[in-house]
């Protein structure tokens, strides 16, 4: 019998065993053939799949009430959609911080060190974004794929946390502890201000942009850079240069609102930014259409409906790979091309 709802209740146990690895063969057989049957489906599950992978804990499947923690989520999933899928999924991440949350707090109850440094990280799921408060009362805004890892207790005398990915932090002033952001390529010291860091691991790109006050930039090992409010530094790990311009602030973190803006820019930078915000893989196959400038203001729409107005309203044609149910995990791979090329 076809199911007439992804938001089916044997659907989501049916999952739920699935990524546990409880399911029975004849019930896997069913469920992957559920999966394939449309692309709603394949979301639903996808969903489901990354709020499972950020949520997983050390802990023993027999300390696990999987009954009560099923319920708990089951009256946050079996609600009617009537938002987008973004701010869906930004409830849902609510979940995944309280959760983080719980685990980092038994990890330090539990420890025979009690003078051991602990740490908690928090991630946002691709396709969603998150907030946090930290120890000092500071706010953090994730982005989409975005990991931050910070001590439960800081430090006196500075306040440090580690960014792969790209988050909004909203600083509590304090001199006397200054507040460090650390990434692969950048340092960013600051005392109490609002700044946006960009940073995700194996991208070509790291970026600091500020709303608010001062911050000291270092690259690498480079001497400090000093930006103010309005400013925007982008280092490119290709050439190993920067550049500082002054910007609207607001387009760069505007995700947090579930808004997407783009100022006349090229397309390559636009497939960038959708990429890491959906974790999909796009390929352009005509170079050329990298160049084409764009300006759009997306609001909490899917992949699935930007996609269909950038071809309205730009001179691309795409198409997505077809995958197996072998190859669910992996991400979504889709093909650009230029319409205009005969």
């Amino acid at each position: 019998m076809k199911i007439e709802s992804t938001h089916n209740e044997q659907i989501d146990i049916l999952i739920i065993d699935y990524l546990s690895n409880q399911i029975e063969p004849t019930d896997k057989e069913y469920l992957l053939k559920w999966i394939d049957e449309s692309e709603e489906n394949y979301r639903h599950f996808a969903n489901l799949k990354n709020i499972w992978d950020n949520t997983h804990t050390p802990f023993s499947a027999d300390d696990i009430d999987a009954d009560k923690a099923y319920e708990k989520m089951s009256k946050k999933i079996h609600k009617p959609r009537m938002l987008k899928p973004i701010l869906w999924l930004a409830r849902i991440a609510a979940i995944i911080v309280i959760s983080t949350l719980s685990i980092t707090i038994y990890q330090y109850l539990s420890t025979d060190d009690m003078s051991k440094e602990v740490f908690q990280e928090i991630h946002a799921p691709y396709g969603t974004f998150s907030n946090v408060e930290l120890p000092d009362g500071s706010i953090v805004y994730l982005n989409s794929g975005s990991q931050l890892r910070f001590p439960v207790q800081f430090k006196k005398g500075e306040r440090v946390v580690e960014l792969n990915g790209e988050a909004l932090f909203e600083v509590k002033a304090d001199k006397r502890n200054t507040f460090v952001v650390c990434t692969q390529s950048l340092t960013v010291t600051a005392t109490g201000t609002i700044f946006q860091v960009e940073d995700f691991k194996g991208d070509s790109i790291a970026a600091v942009t500020m709303k608010e006050g001062v911050v000291d930039v270092s690259i690498l090992s480079s001497p400090p850079i000093d930006l103010k409010a309005g400013n925007r530094l982008c280092y490119r790990t290709s050439t190993n240069k920067y550049s500082i311009q002054q910007t609207d602030p607001y387009k760069w973190y505007a995700w947090k609102d579930g808004v997407m803006i783009f100022r006349n820019d090229p397309l390559s930078y636009v497939f960038r930014r959708l990429s890491l915000t959906f974790n999909v893989d796009i390929d352009l196959k005509d170079a050329e259409i990298g160049n084409h400038i764009y300006r759009a203001t997306f609001r909490n729409e899917s992949l699935e409906e930007i996609l269909r107005l950038l071809k309205m309203s730009s001179p691309i044609t795409y198409k997505e790979e077809n995958r197996n149910s072998t190859e669910l995990s992996k991400p979504r791979k889709i093909e650009v091309y230029s319409s205009k090329k005969k």
